[in-house]
């Protein structure tokens, strides 16, 4: 989740600002109340898959799990990643997957931004016996 992501990064004093995206005003509200404390910034978006950055803040990374599962037809999640990794710096991931609601098992591709789009670097499975019910 975003906010094992962020508290893995708070060891690292020169860890990279966490933005979590939300289009859901209520999700987004929520979400910065159970964020605040891990330093996870969140932000409100309009929808589409432009990253609300402020202009002095790059994308380094990109986290963009269970697209699909929020309603978006199957090309139109190919035309959102392709809207993400534009984003990104050069030579950034994008970690594009989709895993259970009660996260205990998942699926993700490891992309990275090259000069000609993205490249493909791996596809990780993950289970989590801990979290089934």
């Amino acid at each position: 989740t975003t906010l094992e992501l962020a508290e893995a990064l708070q060891q690292d004093a020169d860890a990279p600002l966490v933005v979590a995206c939300e289009a859901d005003a209520n999700r987004c509200s929520a979400a910065r109340e159970a964020c605040a404390a891990a330093g996870v910034v969140v932000r409100q978006t309009d929808g589409s898959f432009t990253l609300p950055l402020k202009w002095d803040e790059v994308c380094v990374g990109v986290r963009a799990m269970n697209i699909f599962r929020s309603g978006y037809t199957p090309v139109e999640a190919a035309r959102g990643i392709d809207t993400l990794a534009a984003q990104l710096q050069p030579g950034a991931p994008l970690i594009e997957g989709s895993c259970s609601r009660n996260g205990d098992c998942g699926v993700a591709h490891v992309l990275r931004r090259t000069d000609e789009g993205l490249a493909r670097e791996a596809l990780l499975f993950t289970a989590d016996v801990n979290r089934r019910r």
